[in-house]
Parts: C-alpha cells; structure tokens; sequence
C-alpha cells in the first residue's frame, strides 16, 4: 500500500505543480523544492529504514502514516489557496521603476567593488589556511575570529548574487539598454571575475549551496526568457559540469561514515543533504513538539540580525542527536515542519497561508511596469528558494533585509534603476 501513496502523492504534486508552474514559476518552484525534499525522506523511511535510523530519526512506521498525511495536505492547502486567491494577487497595483541619472553613480558603483572585492581577496589570501569547511561550521572557531570573519563569509555569500546581477545584465543589454550604465566588455569581465572567486572559495571551504542558487537564477531567468534549443544544450552542458564540481565538492566533505556502511548506490542516492531536513517533521510528529510560541519567537528573532535565537531545528535535533546542531550546521529544517509546530495536526492549514503570504511579499518586488527589472528582480529571488524549502518562514523576510535589498542597491549603482510605489 505504501507504494500506492507515494505515487498517488507524487501524481498530484506534478499535476498541481504544472498548474502552478504555468501561472508563476517561484511560487511553482518552492512547491517543487517541497516535494523534493520530502518525497526522498518518505522513500527512504519507508523502504530503507536503516537510513532514518543512521541519522537517528527513525520511530516506527505509524510516524510515516502521519507524516504523510499531514505532509500532503500542506500541499493541497497551498494549492487551492493558490488557485482561489493568485488571480487577485496578480491584479496588485503594479510598482514603478524610474531611472536617476546622476552621473556620479558609476563612479560609487566602482568605488564599492574595489574595496569590496579587495576585502575578499586579501582576507582569502592572508587567512587561506583557516578557510575550510570544518572551521565555516565550528561555532567555537567562529566565536574566535571577531567582525573580520563575519564580512568575509558575508561577502562570499553575495559573489553569487553579484555574479547573476552581472550577467542578466550583459543577456539584457540588447533588449533594454537602460539596465546597466557599463559597456559590454565591463559586463564580461564582472560577471567572470566574481565567478571565477565564487569557483575558487566554494572549492576551499566544500560550499554548494551558492553555486545551486547562482544555477537556479541562471536556469529561472533563462526560461523567462524563453528557452531555444541551442540555449537549452548550453545550459546542459553548463549542470553537468558542475554536478561534476559539486561530486568533487561533497568528497572533500564526506566523513567517511556513508562509504564505511557499506551502502547501495540507491542508499547513497537517497542519503545527500536533502534527506535529513524532512526528518525534522517526523521528529516532531513523534515527541509531539508543538509550542506555537516558540514559532513565532524564533521567526521574529530570526527575520531579523545579531540575535543570536535558536532556529527552529536546533532544539528538534537536540531530541535526536544531542550538540549536532547550532546555528551553524545541523540537518537543517524542513518548511512544513513549521505548521505542525505550530498547530498540531491542523498545522496543514498554516503551513499554506504561510507560504502564500511570504510569496506573495516577494511577489510585490517583482510586480512592476518594466518586465525586464521584473526578470532580475525574480531571478535573484528565486536562487533562495532551495534554500527556504530547507529552511523556515523567516528567511522569507531576513531574504529581503539580508540579500535583496543590498542586491537593490547594487543594481542602482550600476544601472541608476530602482523600484518605487505608485501613489
């Protein structure tokens, strides 16, 4: 029977999907994210339990029968919420863009990348030895290393917003001018150098997360634009590549321990970062872990910075595998784990407004008059998506504060063009 639900589940994910997809490709993708990240942890704690109990998150199989009910009807919450309520989100007031054409603009445009990209490279250089994966995800080491650290691992989260920015830039160019204030070869040349570092610091300390997001921008903002053959075959060439880089990448993290058991390739399949997150679910679904108060106190700590308040893994991973996760590294969370926390059984039912509400927020950035802002607008966006299927509720608004708007900024400075409510 278990078979039978998965497929029945996995039947209407992709049918519901398409809909959405069709309507508004962000809100389609995260749906897709969701799935993902679910449907591995379901197939593996049903049909390989020695996986759940490997990362000690196994409780019996009425936990799956839970978890897959409670699981999809999030998802059918947040489809008939999308179908009802998107034809009036899209008739939103649509924001303006208008141009500045202060000519010192370019002038602070480059300003900011000297020192910016100065500050990476000294920092990268002189510290070389200290920038690996095991010190990016030690607190202790990082409690020790001051502001310095902190502007340096900021700054390498922003190589591939910037290097997106760039390159929509230089697609865009020829369609609509007023998008950058460089010339063409000023554009190559920014989009391969923040690239080339990007490669280089994410090969240093194991990183792939940013080299996902950059591809999802790339791959959203192309089919935007409509995606022809000889596009599509680049773009192919382009994921294999760097599915081979991201291999390479996960040997340098690899403790050793998944090779060691001995496992298939199917288990080694199933047992990559986006199996555990899911596991948070059934976590709770077992212990029973609702406390709606501490739901809204870690999304409000977490929107915004320097508070330093758990997430919401932290204290689910604690019941399981005690002093694995801190605001470091852990097994991450997953989206939908949220509702239950929440709510109980009846979680569903957050769980779809809350989606609908955080993309509806993102959707106002890129509701505008110009459909060529509006295109770089959702690309950036849309390169955090993976992230906050594995993430929670906050990062829809910590997105906006943290990533967006310094990428608004930038993008005034090289373009002059920025986003502004009509009255």
């Amino acid at each position: 029977m278990d078979i039978f639900l998965l497929v029945f589940f996995t039947l209407f994910v992709f049918i519901s999907g398409i809909h959405i997809i069709r309507r508004n490709l962000q809100f389609g993708g995260l749906y897709f994210f969701l799935f993902l990240y679910s449907i591995f942890a379901q197939i593996g704690y049903c049909f390989f339990p020695e996986l759940s109990i490997f990362i000690k998150a196994y409780f019996d199989k009425p936990a799956f029968y839970i978890f897959y009910f409670f699981n999809f009807a999030s998802f059918i919450c947040f489809f008939l919420l999308f179908y009802f309520l998107y034809p009036y989100i899209k008739k939103f007031r649509k924001g303006n863009v208008v141009r500045s054409k202060n000519r010192y603009l370019i002038v602070f445009f480059f300003l900011f990348l000297f020192f910016f990209y100065s500050y990476v490279l000294f920092y990268f250089i002189t510290h070389f030895s200290n920038i690996n994966y095991s010190n990016a995800s030690d607190p202790d080491f990082l409690k020790t290393q001051g502001i310095s650290y902190q502007i340096f691992a900021i700054s390498f989260k922003s190589l591939a917003p910037l290097t997106l920015i760039f390159y929509i830039q230089m697609r865009l160019k020829s369609y609509f001018s007023e998008i950058t204030l460089l010339s063409k070869k000023q554009i190559k040349f920014l989009v391969l150098f923040p690239f080339c570092l990007l490669i280089v610091i994410s090969n240093q300390i194991g990183s792939r997360t940013d080299i996902v997001a950059l591809l999802l921008g790339i791959l959203v903002f192309e089919f935007k634009m409509g995606l022809t053959i000889k596009k599509f075959l680049g773009l192919f060439m382009g994921f294999v590549i760097a599915l081979i880089f991201m291999l390479v990448l996960e040997q340098s993290r690899l403790q050793g321990n998944v090779q060691e058991n001995g496992y298939s390739f199917a288990q080694k399949f199933l047992l990559k970062d986006y199996y555990a997150p899911a596991h948070m679910l059934y976590t709770v679904i077992n212990f029973k872990f609702i406390d709606p108060l501490f739901v809204l106190y870690s999304n409000f700590s977490n929107t915004l910075i320097l508070l330093n308040v758990d997430y919401l893994q932290i204290p689910i991973t604690e019941l399981i595998a005690p002093g694995v996760a801190n605001r470091s590294q852990g097994y991450a969370f997953y989206l939908f784990t949220e509702g239950y926390m929440f709510m109980g059984y009846l979680g569903f039912i957050y769980n779809g407004l809350m989606l609908m509400t955080g993309l509806t927020v993102w959707f106002i950035f890129y509701n505008t008059t110009n459909k060529y802002y509006n295109y770089l607008i959702f690309s950036l966006l849309s390169t955090q998506i993976a992230n906050l299927a594995r993430g929670q509720s906050s990062y829809f608004y910590k997105d906006l504060l943290l990533f967006l708007f310094p990428m608004l900024l930038v993008i005034f400075l090289s373009s002059g063009l920025r986003y502004k409510i009509k009255k």
